[in-house]
C-alpha cells in the first residue's frame, strides 16, 4: 500500500496514530491548530500544512481525531476544513467520539462532493494507539472502507465493520 495520508488532530490519542501511519512508510501530511504538537511527527518526516484543507488537498485519505462533535464540524465544514480541499474519490475516516447526527451528516456532505466519509470510533488508550492494537469500528461506504483498510489494518488489531457511519457512532 503506498497511498498518501494525512491527519489532522495531533493529540493525546492522534500523534501515536500518525506516527504509526508515518512509520509504516507511507507519505504523511498533517495540521494540528498548534504547529508544536506536530514537531515529533515533522522530525521523523512528516509533511506540515496550514490547514485541514490543505492537508486533504495533499492527501487520498485523510485520518482525524479530535475532541468532540464541534471540533469535527469545524475541521470537516469549515471555510479550511477537509471537505473544501478534498478530490473526487478521496476518503475522510474520523476516529473521534462523536454523535451519530454528525456522521450522517458528514456522510451526505463528503456523498453529495464526490468523496467519501467513514467513521471508526476507537476502544483503546495510548498504549493501543502505540501499538497498533485499537479496537475500531467502522461506519460508512463499502467501497470507500475497502481503500482504506489497509490503512486501517495499521492502527487497529480488530475491525467491525458496519453499513452506515452514524451505526459505527452509536456503537
Amino acid at each position: 500500500m503506498k497511498t498518501t495520508l494525512g491527519f489532522v488532530g495531533l493529540g493525546i490519542m492522534g500523534t501515536p496514530m500518525a506516527m504509526r501511519l508515518l512509520n509504516s512508510g507511507q507519505s504523511l501530511s498533517i495540521y494540528n491548530r498548534t504547529k508544536e504538537k506536530g514537531a515529533p511527527l515533522i522530525s521523523a518526516g512528516a509533511h506540515w500544512c496550514d490547514s485541514p484543507k490543505s492537508v486533504a488537498g495533499a492527501s487520498e485519505i485523510v485520518f482525524s481525531m479530535v475532541s468532540n462533535s464541534e471540533a469535527l464540524r469545524e475541521i470537516s465544514l469549515g471555510v479550511e476544513g477537509i471537505l473544501g480541499g478534498l478530490r473526487k474519490g478521496s476518503i475522510h475516516v474520523d476516529m473521534s467520539t462523536v454523535s451519530p447526527a454528525i456522521t450522517e451528516q458528514l456522510a451526505r456532505e463528503y456523498d453529495r462532493e464526490g468523496s467519501a466519509f467513514l467513521h471508526s470510533p476507537v476502544l483503546g488508550s495510548v498504549p493501543q494507539a502505540t501499538d497498533g492494537s485499537l479496537l475500531l469500528f467502522v461506519g460508512g461506504n463499502d467501497q470507500a472502507f475497502r481503500r482504506a483498510e489497509p490503512a486501517l489494518k495499521l492502527l487497529g488489531s480488530r475491525i467491525w465493520r458496519l453499513a452506515k457511519s452514524q451505526q459505527a457512532s452509536h456503537a
